[in-house]
């Protein structure tokens, strides 16, 4: 079994931060605002909204990313609770590239978000069959757990292939 756990960027706590803060500023600055002052409340309590959601999704809680023979496995951790959110054959993986180098890829209807870090530097695109439909799971890996996963999709779908008995042998 693999695993990578992806580093916390500070640009992330950042974000969060400072939103929560220009909520703070703009809504002290309704005060001295006579005509629009509920937009400038609004507009305040969006800011904090958008901070509060930046603090909760990425900042308090954490991904990490398992393969485990023929499964992917993502694991998400919140304080002392973990709690599996993905589990996926690697034989229904069609490609796993950079999103900058996946921009030719179709559009999906599901896609699936599990990266650490609010707008990561770096983030892969794992493009899979599911539910005779294709979908797509955002996440940061390593460029060396990327050429595990790699690996280990070839692999699989190398083996998938090869079985092709529905149970019954005959000799």
């Amino acid at each position: 079994m693999r695993v990578y756990i992806p580093p916390k960027q500070k640009q992330t706590t950042v974000c969060a931060c400072a939103a929560m803060i220009c909520g703070a500023i703009v809504f002290a600055l309704s005060y001295f605002v006579t005509s629009g002052k509920g937009l400038v409340q609004l507009a305040a309590f969006a800011l904090w909204a958008f901070g509060l959601w930046i603090a909760c999704r990425y900042s308090l809680v954490y991904y990490y990313y398992a393969v485990e023979g023929k499964n992917f496995r993502i694991v998400k951790v919140a304080g002392e609770k973990h709690q599996d959110v993905c589990n996926i054959s690697m034989s229904t993986g069609v490609f796993l590239k950079k999103v900058s180098e996946a921009k030719d890829r179709k559009p999906v209807r599901n896609r699936f978000n599990y990266c650490r870090n609010f707008a990561p530097k770096e983030a892969y695109v794992y493009y899979f069959e599911w539910n005779g439909a294709m979908a797509e799971i955002l996440f940061e890996p390593s460029k060396e757990f990327a050429e595990i996963m790699n690996d280990a999709m070839i692999a699989a779908q190398s083996e998938s292939k090869a079985e092709t008995t529905n149970g019954w042998y005959e000799e």
